[in-house]
């Protein structure tokens, strides 16, 4: 091992307010499928949902866009954590467990079985808890590989549901939908 402090080599400082530069994700795909499935979803008032297929089609997720009611219940959910301040304790809580929250709102199945079966669990205030919380707690046993790249589909899933939704002002969007 060398020695550093007789190496000529010198170890570059690190500026904290130099921000490393991300690597750009590639545009999200829009297919004639994908306007179709949107198409039909928007015109019968539900969520849109697509399937993902992951490591080599051996592990099947079903992603769905939030209702209104779901993103009311999230916000609701960040200001129970507001409250308990467990926000202001950790951002990377807060930034981490918003995540969660979107994916366990946003994930239907697994391998065709239901992220949640039965009814959900009432809201407890006092607690800070309500279903929003409940589901993100199942991911809480899952591997970070895992949790990782589903997260990354559900990114993908995300810039897809904003590119059709800026698609369906266009004049060829119902062309091609129909």
């Amino acid at each position: 091992m060398p020695d550093t402090e007789s190496s000529n080599e010198s170890i570059p400082s690190l500026d904290p307010t130099t921000v490393p530069e991300v690597p750009k994700r590639p545009p999200v795909v829009v297919t004639d499928q994908h306007k179709d499935a949107f198409f039909k979803a928007f015109l019968a008032d539900r969520a849109y949902q697509e399937e993902f297929l992951l490591l080599g089609g051996n592990y099947r997720i079903v992603l769905r866009s939030l209702t209104m009611k779901e993103n009311s219940d999230l916000l609701r959910q960040i200001a129970y954590d507001r409250e308990l301040g467990r926000i202001e304790k950790s951002p990377d809580y807060y930034f981490s467990r918003v995540a969660h929250y979107r994916l366990g709102l946003s994930l239907i199945s697994v391998n065709d079985k239901p992220l949640v079966e039965g009814p959900e669990a009432p809201a407890d205030p006092k607690a800070g808890t309500s279903y929003v919380s409940a589901r993100a707690e199942l991911f809480e046993n899952w591997s970070m590989a895992k949790l990782a790249a589903v997260q990354s589909v559900l990114m993908e899933f995300d810039q897809r549901v904003i590119s059709l939704i800026g698609e369906v002002s266009q004049p060829g969007f119902w062309k091609a939908a129909a």
